[in-house]
């Protein structure tokens, strides 16, 4: 995910090359073809009515800013990168003297100070983390993990801008949760599998999304057939594996990211594929699925939220001997409302990256390494 300048040439993109992007959105208004020509996007929507076409031109970032951040290096961060509504930047950086095994989250401000979160621990038992989740005021949530020999235990727990441990709630037993988001009133968006019966084994689990309060308590489970099955255990004819995700694939649920937006709304996107990503009210009520326009040879990356827009990566990796080594990143920013994209934004640079972490008013912050691998903080806007 990270360019090393030492060891990786990124070569820029011929922007006379026609490319065509295709996409949707749920609620058939239609389909939305873009093709570049001569550096243009044409944006084709193909309606009852015919067919029209605006020109939309591609826009380069140049890096505006550089933070170096002290002590860090761009080789050992892990994924989810996340952000708040204050641009601070959160993720799993190892750090020399750190314990072998287990990273802890850091949160860098735009300034790059760095606070250290404490792992998580009950009665001196050590638990992992599977995500975690900025929850307001510079704090933070984290979806860990226990197991012993009485067995594995869920628990979503809370930490204080100081980086302290101040609470935490057990989810239920029947859930192997991946993924997890928390909004301003303490409810947590949690994506996962749903178990079978011990004696059924895994090929009975399914996917599973579900809000919970925060007590811990399932309020419902999210569908995306139509319909929302309540938690009182009524049965549901409503589709529960979004996005077509088959089930019991494990792969599709642990490369996802959930995000809460300061629209209220939570945004859940299938990474490493073409999407999709989906719109969920702050009740726990599925609003929208989007089917993102993606260019040729190219993945979901990763996705930024702000308000009601969405900033969705795409890499393009090299091919032949180099095809590990990333040669394009494409953002491109959605409506989570409309469906509709606003911009396309590109750039193939190894001193921007392509670990996006924020955006906000045109601008995007990226986690990168200079020639030396210290990391560092880029903004990056179109010039």
């Amino acid at each position: 995910m990270f360019w090393n300048p030492a060891r990786q040439q990124v070569t820029a993109l011929d922007a006379s090359q026609a490319r065509r992007f295709s996409g949707s959105v749920s609620e058939g208004q239609g389909e939305i073809t873009m093709r570049v020509r001569n550096g243009l996007i044409l944006l084709c929507c193909t309606l009852l009515a015919g067919a029209a076409c605006q020109a939309q031109t591609t826009l380069e970032l140049k890096p505006v800013k550089v933070v170096k951040v002290p002590n860090l290096s761009s080789n050992s961060i892990s994924l989810p990168i996340k952000c708040d509504s204050d641009n601070d930047i959160y993720a799993q950086i190892d750090e020399p003297g750190d314990e072998n095994g287990r990273t802890p989250v850091r949160k860098l401000s735009p300034d790059g100070k760095v606070t250290t979160f404490a792992l998580p621990a009950i009665d001196n038992k050590k638990g992992q983390i599977l995500d975690f989740a900025p929850r307001g005021g510079g704090g933070l949530a984290l979806l860990t993990v226990y197991g012993d020999q009485n067995g594995t235990r869920y628990y979503v727990e809370k930490y204080g801008k100081d980086g302290q441990f101040k609470s935490r709630f057990r989810l239920p037993n029947e859930f192997e949760p991946m993924r997890i988001a928390l909004s301003p009133d303490r409810t947590a968006l949690v994506s996962g599998m749903r178990l079978g019966a011990p004696t059924e084994g895994e090929e009975k689990a399914g996917p599973f999304l579900g809000l919970f309060d925060a007590a811990g308590e399932l309020v419902r489970d999210v569908t995306f057939g139509g319909d929302t099955a309540p938690a009182d255990g009524r049965p549901s004819t409503a589709n529960v594996a979004p996005g077509g995700v088959e089930q019991g694939t494990r792969e599709a649920l642990e490369l996802s990211s959930v995000q809460f937006s300061s629209d209220g709304s939570f945004v859940l996107a299938r990474l490493q594929s073409l999407g999709p990503i989906y719109i969920i009210s702050p009740d726990g009520f599925a609003m929208k699925t989007i089917h993102p326009s993606v260019p040729s040879g190219s993945h979901l990356s990763s996705v930024a939220v702000n308000g009601n827009t969405i900033a969705a990566e795409f890499v393009r990796m090299k091919l032949g001997n180099t095809q590990h080594a990333i040669s394009d990143v494409f953002i491109s920013l959605i409506n989570s409302q409309t469906g509709e994209q606003q911009a396309l934004y590109h750039h193939s640079s190894w001193k921007i990256g392509a670990s996006l972490a924020c955006y906000k008013n045109d601008t995007f912050w990226f986690l990168a390494g200079d020639e030396n691998s210290q990391l560092q903080i880029v903004r990056a806007a179109a010039q």
